[in-house]
């Protein structure tokens, strides 16, 4: 599913840097040149390892900085060079270059500064080729999903739901198959969309603060309580808000809100679940207390209780 929607403004590889060091400033060139190159290298070796093919853009880009890591590799020394040449050759013109061409490649070499904003310009130049190009990245990822996608919703049709348990399923004829079938199903949906998670993150697009990726069979059966998962191209993603704040928005089926809300149940459930579990804990001990004492009484001949009340203590009235 691809649209044509402007894409989402996209941070600057400064502030995508600072944010995956938990920064509160922008990352300074040569910050944003060495983790923002690794980022993107670590992204680009997932899609890789998915046979994804990489934006021309991208490698382009990050081919320069290869070339600009060579340019400014530090030079041999005189001597070594000296050594490599025929002294029948040398002329002092030859030698007056040699140094000059030495010298001038040190202090490129040695222009730190320089050398961290060319590599931050030209990674930052590679990621918005990635960001640009990102509708058709994840249409190449798409069949897998789909494929993935489909088991799930039709485990979920079959009455599998996240509370179903190992035990409950595999003595179910219906609900078996459904079970072993999640397995494959769930470790790609969760490769996949960690893959989808960090590509947006370091392309720049904008992400709910609480926006992560999915893992678990759980937490994707839950995802699907309201139709079938999908993959949404990064470009139908929505923008930031009025206020400047990334608006909520999930690759996913169902909004953050309803699944906010269903979390919210389930806990709600949880709580109501052990508070009730607790009170019979309490009755449990007030009526034991109670047959202890009463015992107790019977074996010191008090005969405080008759029959009829000792067994109504016993059957917790």
């Amino acid at each position: 599913m691809t649209t044509t929607d402007t894409p989402a403004t996209r941070r600057p590889l400064a502030v995508t840097v600072a944010e995956a060091s938990n920064w509160a400033s922008p990352a300074s060139p040569a910050e944003a040149a060495t983790t923002g190159r690794a980022l993107l290298a670590a992204v680009l070796d997932d899609l890789r390892g998915l046979d994804v093919t990489i934006p021309a853009g991208v490698t382009r880009a990050l081919g320069l900085v290869d070339n600009v890591d060579e340019l400014l590799r530090p030079p041999s020394s005189i001597g070594r060079w000296l050594a490599d040449q025929d002294p029948d050759e040398l002329t002092t013109a030859r030698i007056a270059a040699a140094m000059q061409e030495r010298h001038l490649a040190t202090a490129l070499a040695d222009d730190h500064a320089a050398r961290a904003e060319i590599t931050a310009h030209l990674v930052d130049r590679a990621v918005d080729a990635l960001a640009d190009d990102l509708d058709a990245v994840v249409d190449q990822l798409r069949p897998r999903w789909d494929e993935a996608a489909n088991v799930l919703a039709a485990a979920a049709a079959a009455g599998v739901h996240s509370e179903t348990t190992a035990e409950e399923a595999i003595a179910s004829d219906v609900l078996v198959e459904h079970w072993r079938a999640l397995t494959p199903a769930v470790a790609t949906l969760d490769e996949l969309d960690r893959v989808v998670h960090r590509s947006l993150f370091v392309s720049g697009y904008p992400l709910a603060v609480d926006e992560q990726a999915r893992t678990g069979r759980a937490a994707w059966l839950r995802a699907c309580t309201t139709g079938p998962v999908e993959l949404v191209a990064p470009s139908a993603r929505p923008d930031v808000d009025d206020d400047g704040r990334p608006r909520v928005g999930n690759h996913r089926s169902g909004t953050a809100a309803e699944l906010h809300a269903e979390r919210a149940a389930e806990s709600t459930a949880r709580q109501q679940a052990v508070t009730e579990q607790r009170r019979a804990w309490v009755h449990a001990d007030a009526r034991q207390r109670a047959l202890a004492e009463a015992a107790q009484a019977v074996a010191d001949d008090e005969n405080v209780l008759d029959d009829a009340e000792f067994q109504a203590i016993g059957a917790g009235r």
